[in-house]
């Protein structure tokens, strides 16, 4: 008897701990802010299966603007939030785990800590609770900006980033890369670009060592803006500068890398698909020969903000938004394709005043979490925005609509070398004291459902 009561209990046990698992929250979402415009721009998962968010906020901190955290745990309720900066404005864009496991580097940018009114490139490393290890700015006798930190197979980290040139009397703006060491001393910096403006946003160190990135110009082209992808080795020597585009505006957000060695270059064009705006994907080679082109849109204006590879060569996920559908004012657009560029599924989520896809996550649990800002569901003005989805196509869920794009092929993508002038320099790394503040910010819980 007693030996079958244990089983029993056992059983029972096991049960608990499987309906526990089960209940897993698999959709979430969630607002979190103040009394002013907070926004987040880039997402990791964490250890423990929680969310760690950057970005800035106005309603907190120390001065005018301060870089924002916001740790949530894998049900999507707020751990902590914490703002870092001075007196002035500083802006987070770019999160990722240290190389020691032992906390996050937070990248931005700041003019707290200038003599003057010019912005630096500004990396925080931060420990697992968001106490401040170390902080230090990275600039030249101008203004520089951080938009992406990667981790490097050497243990140290590529910040890329934007430096502002005056050539010609013009104020435009050319690409910066900054290698450091593990604890944020600088090694290298490179600059490319040409006669006007050149932006890169997102970086990956690929297989072999080197570096892709994507970004757009206006200085090579086809048109007014093209997709811009360069390739660098190990010490930055350019491998490769390509743009892609037609005679009209296509501006590009990304470039990432496929399995088959090429790569996928992304962004939002005014030459193809059917409406004001569409999402255009372009396939490449691994030198940059176009393979396929792919539009996904409607008769209305969509915006692609983020691209990530799902786990197990399982197509890619895109963030961004659309008036196309809905009530036709910006909503979140989910975007799920396979490998070959067809749609597996596409969603919209939000409410009736404008919501914003910024950063996309696919997680460990098979889901996906995205981080943006919201007006519709604001307590005051704009507010950030949480919310996770499963990764395969379900009912219309709270605040989402399943949507049909429409796609259009074998677009006349015009694709030229861009001759990026690569320039060293050896740029000024000083250690600054920034103000870390824990934060009472609002959470407000729109919808959770297991």
């Amino acid at each position: 008897m007693k030996k079958i009561i244990l089983i029993a209990i056992v059983l029972m046990s096991a049960a608990g701990q499987q309906l526990w698992a089960q209940s897993a929250s698999k959709h979430f979402q969630y607002t979190f802010g103040g009394g002013k415009k907070d926004i987040l721009y880039s997402s990791i998962e964490t250890a423990d299966k929680g969310i760690l968010s950057v970005g800035y906020t106005e309603s907190f901190g120390a001065g005018n603007f301060d870089m924002y955290v916001i740790k949530n745990d894998s049900e999507g309720k707020l751990e902590w939030s914490k703002t870092y900066g001075g007196p002035k404005e500083d802006y987070g864009r770019s999160v990722v785990k240290s190389q020691d496991g032992l906390g996050y580097l937070l990248l931005g940018y700041s003019n707290s800590f200038s003599e003057n009114s010019y912005f630096d490139i500004y990396l925080i490393k931060i420990d697992l609770k968001g106490d401040t290890l170390w902080s230090r700015y990275y600039g030249l006798d101008r203004s520089e900006y951080g938009y992406s930190v990667i981790a490097t197979k050497d243990g140290g980290y590529m910040l890329l980033g934007e430096v502002i040139n005056n050539i010609n009397g013009e104020k435009n703006a050319d690409v910066m890369l900054v290698k450091i060491s593990a604890s944020g001393d600088f090694e290298w910096s490179k600059i490319y670009g040409g006669n006007l403006t050149d932006y890169l946003y997102n970086i990956e160190q690929l297989e072999d060592g080197s570096f892709l990135m994507g970004g757009e110009t206006n200085c090579f082209g086809a048109g007014e803006w093209d997709f811009l992808a360069v390739k660098v080795d190990v010490t930055g020597k350019l491998l490769m500068a390509k743009t892609y585009g037609a005679l009209l505006t296509d501006y590009g957000r990304f470039a990432v890398s496929t399995s088959d060695g090429g790569f996928l270059v992304g962004g939002n064009s005014f030459n193809f698909g059917v409406g004001d705006m569409d999402f255009v994907l372009v396939k490449a080679d691994k030198d940059g020969k176009i393979e396929w082109s792919q539009s996904y849109g409607d008769l209305g204006a969509e915006y692609m903000l983020d691209m990530k590879k799902m786990p197990n060569d399982a197509g890619y996920i895109i963030s961004g938004y659309t008036n196309s559908f809905g009530s036709h004012v910006e909503d979140i657009f989910l975007l799920n394709i396979r490998n070959d560029g067809k749609i597996n599924w596409a969603k919209t989520i939000g409410g009736d005043y404008g919501d914003y896809g910024v950063s996309v996550l696919p997680t460990s649990d098979n889901a996906i979490v995205v981080t943006g800002n919201t007006k519709s569901f604001k307590v005051n003005s704009d507010d950030c925005f949480i919310f996770k989805v499963e990764t395969k196509l379900s009912r219309n869920l709270c605040n989402s609509m399943i949507i049909r794009p429409i796609t259009q092929s074998y677009l006349k993508v015009l694709s030229t070398d861009a001759r990026l002038y690569e320039l060293e320099t050896h740029i000024v790394d000083r250690s600054v004291p920034t103000v870390v503040k824990s934060v009472e910010t609002i959470e407000q819980q729109l919808c959770i459902e297991k």
